[in-house]
């Protein structure tokens, strides 16, 4: 079976394995496991051990039988028969009224299964039947405007392992690969291949509470767009009743900025697990409540990964530019946006307030690092400390703070 280079049917694997359950075994393409290993494990959230995020270092990577063994046995909800039966990945193209699905094994894999399903209830279930069928290990998709959302939804609560990608970076695999031209099914099954080399990060499972949250912070977000458009607008307005309505437009914004701070402060409270991660947050001054329900709505995984990992989702980890003896500026990736934008702005009054953090930002520009620069590894910093805060369920500690470098 192959599994990204690794030998299953290594002896060191089944030694693991085989020390570890008795009863019957099912037989895997010559390598035989316990069959409690090939079902989902009940076992709590968060048993595993502190870095071991494995979902997204495990499919089809290149992992030790010992590593692969340590996977097995971690309770992770991975459907482990689909990835040790060499089985497919899945593209799918979505738009507003169809998805476009198409199966590939590999790279070189291009005239895979290939249908379309309608884009409501019915076409959602018969999809995931059809995943099912061919025991697809992950699904890919690309960002569609907020129209692929219900689909991931769907994927997760179907514990089916998904990723969403950029849309320019899907294109430009294509044309790495010489393929110019661009139909729905062309680009589902680009998709798919393109899931056979590349190891996105895993969509995680969001609650109802957090996907609510979502849409919430997301109206918020529009709210604030009209209320800075109008009152530039007011400030250049000469004609009386335009004026009249644009001040009366402006009031009743303000109005429902206010309900809905109030409505996501009640929802939030009748969440344990939420509440709490917000109270450790809000610890550190000048990390305001809206910057915290930012990072909860769009990080979910604000406290499940170590600080290289949260600082590469969110586009806060610097991207070397060297060849030779050529040493580029590094740069930094798209990340998640909204958060990078939030953390932005959190991170002057952070940098006012935080004593460990304004000795941070001074000691880099005494370095020579331009401010705008000196205050992104703030942001990193910031965010790696809420991270670690929650992670470990500690309070913020200053000297701690202040005793890491970086």
């Amino acid at each position: 079976c192959g599994f990204g280079g690794c030998d299953l049917a290594s002896q060191d694997l089944q030694h693991e394995l085989g020390a570890s359950f008795g009863g019957p075994t099912l037989d895997l393409g010559g390598v035989r496991f316990g069959h409690v290993i090939l079902q989902k494990s009940s076992s709590a959230k968060g048993s595993h051990r502190r870095g071991d995020k494995l979902p997204n270092r495990f499919i089809g990577g290149l992992v030790s039988p010992s590593m692969l063994a340590h996977v097995l046995l971690s309770g992770d909800s991975i459907r482990v028969a689909s990835l040790l039966s060499g089985a497919p990945y899945a593209g799918i193209d979505v738009s507003k009224d169809s998805l476009h699905v198409a199966l590939a094994h590999s790279l070189h894999h291009h005239d895979g299964p290939f249908r379309s399903f309608p884009f409501d209830s019915d076409g959602l279930a018969h999809l995931m039947a059809w995943l099912r069928q061919h025991h697809v290990q992950l699904v890919v998709c690309e960002a569609s405007g907020g129209y692929e959302r219900p689909l991931l939804d769907v994927l997760l609560e179907h514990d089916i392992p998904c990723a969403r990608l950029q849309a320019t970076d899907a294109r430009d695999f294509a044309r790495g690969l010489g393929v110019l031209a661009k139909t729905d099914k062309l680009d589902a099954h680009m998709l798919a291949r393109m899931a056979s080399v590349r190891r996105p990060h895993l969509e995680v499972k969001r609650s109802t509470t957090q996907r609510e949250l979502v849409k919430l912070v997301d109206y918020r977000l529009q709210l604030m767009e009209d209320h800075t458009r109008l009152k530039t607008q007011l400030g250049k307005q000469e004609q009386g009743w335009i004026l009249a309505r644009q001040e009366a437009r402006l009031t009743q914004l303000n109005e429902e900025l206010i309900a809905l701070d109030q409505h996501i402060e009640t929802m939030l409270k009748g969440d344990e697990l939420l509440q709490l991660k917000l109270e450790k947050m809000s610890q550190i001054k000048g990390v305001s409540r809206v910057t915290s329900w930012h990072l909860l709505a769009y990080l979910p995984e604000l406290g499940e990964l170590n600080k290289r990992e949260i600082a590469s989702i969110v586009g806060l980890a610097p991207i070397a530019r060297e060849s030779g003896t050529y040493k580029g500026r590094r740069s930094y990736g798209r990340g998640r946006l909204k958060v990078k934008a939030a953390l932005w702005m959190a991170s002057l009054s952070v940098i006012q307030h935080e004593e460990p953090f304004n000795e941070f930002y001074k000691r880099l520009k005494e370095k020579g690092k331009e401010p705008s620069v000196a205050r992104v590894a703030v942001c990193r910093k910031l965010l790696t400390n809420l991270n670690a805060m929650i992670r470990d369920g500690k309070d913020y500690d200053v000297e701690k703070v202040r005793a890491k470098r970086g």
